[in-house]
């Protein structure tokens, strides 16, 4: 694979650039530097269609050869963990007891669709396709 070393390349379909910035915070200067990967027309497999990219990473040495891969991972991770927050029961109550009672519900509800439904829908989909069968039952 090809490997960027802190510098501007082509290679290929890929061109990546250096990006050094500074933000000022409580009076103090902090300098960096981020890349940016820019992919031209990079054929997918399953889709069978071909797709421009665009990264961001502070990564100092990419192999762009498992660059998609590796950030569709790190998006479904991502992603995984808001929805997770999104499914987490909100509640005011200063009770503890209640408080984990409703933490514990979320844990099998994720519990659930892992060991269940994880093959066949994405999370979101499991938690509102039950919330629209305990609507049904409901009324």
């Amino acid at each position: 694979p090809f490997i960027l070393r802190r510098n501007l390349c082509a290679i290929n379909r890929a061109v990546i650039y250096t990006n050094e910035f500074s933000v000022n915070k409580n009076k103090t200067v902090y300098h960096d530097e981020n890349f940016l990967v820019f992919l031209k027309q990079i054929y997918c497999k399953k889709t069978e269609e071909c797709y421009d990219w665009v990264f961001a990473t502070n990564v100092e040495e990419i192999a762009l050869g498992n660059i998609i891969i590796t950030y569709k991972k790190r998006w479904r991770i991502e992603t995984g963990f808001r929805i997770q927050d999104e499914a987490t029961i909100k509640c005011k109550s200063k009770d503890l007891q209640t408080r984990y009672i409703l933490f514990l519900f979320t844990q099998l509800l994720q519990a659930d669709w892992m060991c269940f439904y994880k093959e066949e829908v994405s999370f979101k989909k499991f938690i509102i396709e039950l919330d629209a069968f305990a609507q049904r039952i409901t009324a």
